[in-house]
């Protein structure tokens, strides 16, 4: 029994550092999703005001900053659109944020979790900046469906419970709302642009109708000469 049990606990501690090993060593270089690593319940509760709205203002600044890029490099008005309301409305979470911290004397500070969020933010932006065109399009979609999603359970999950603020939590709830409004437009505008792109979009619709109707005209004019030309031949 002694014996069976070392073994285990061998097992067990191989198994823990060959996971550690993987993470910490190289190799071929893989594309990886990070999610912000989550909190204990004491690293939560150990989280003050300052902490929690600047892990708010962090993601509202990630936000502000693809949308920017989107507006410099989309041509799609659609796209401009959805950039155009995503800085209008994080800027103004924002300015809340601002003054919550001014009316509670919170300090902003960076926390873990910042970090963490910050550190998924630059992945993201470095997947945008080799794209162009419909590419761009459709990975600004998908990053905004990304962070977003992490933003809601970030402020649902991790922040309100740490929240013992009114005020601060007053912010969360707001902003947790304006996300799940975010998310679920970036949703839409992705799945439909998955769609044009599988199905050739309205645009390229239009282009095919176009054409089969230009080749049903030629054969039919080419039906009318041939039957023109039977008749001389008759006559």
């Amino acid at each position: 029994m002694k014996k069976r049990r070392i073994v285990q606990l061998l097992a067990l501690v191989l198994t823990v550092a060959m996971g550690t090993f993987g993470c910490a060593t190289g190799g071929e270089e893989t594309e990886t999703t990070m999610e912000p690593s989550e909190p204990t319940a004491q690293q939560m509760q150990a989280m003050d005001s300052g902490q929690i709205l600047y892990v708010l203002q962090t993601v509202n600044d990630a936000e502000i900053s693809q949308a920017r890029m989107a507006m410099r490099r989309s041509q799609n008005p659609e796209i401009q659109t959805t950039a155009e309301m995503i800085i209008a409305d994080h800027q103004a979470l924002n300015q809340r944020i601002q003054d919550v911290a001014e009316q509670t004397d919170a300090q902003m500070s960076e926390s873990q979790l910042s970090r963490d969020i910050s550190n998924k933010v630059s992945q993201v932006e470095q997947r945008l900046e080799g794209l162009s065109g419909e590419e761009f399009d459709r990975e600004f979609m998908r990053s905004q469906v990304e962070l977003h999603d992490i933003a809601l359970s970030t402020a649902q999950n991790e922040l309100m419970p740490a929240a013992q603020d009114a005020q601060v939590q007053q912010v969360l709830s707001d902003a947790s709302t304006r996300f799940e409004q975010h998310l679920t437009l970036a949703r839409q505008g992705y799945q439909q642009m998955q769609d044009e792109a599988i199905g050739g979009g309205p645009e390229e619709d239009q282009e095919k109708m176009d054409r089969d109707e230009i080749e049903q005209d030629e054969i039919d004019e080419d039906e009318m000469d041939k039957e023109k030309m039977d008749d001389d031949q008759w006559q």
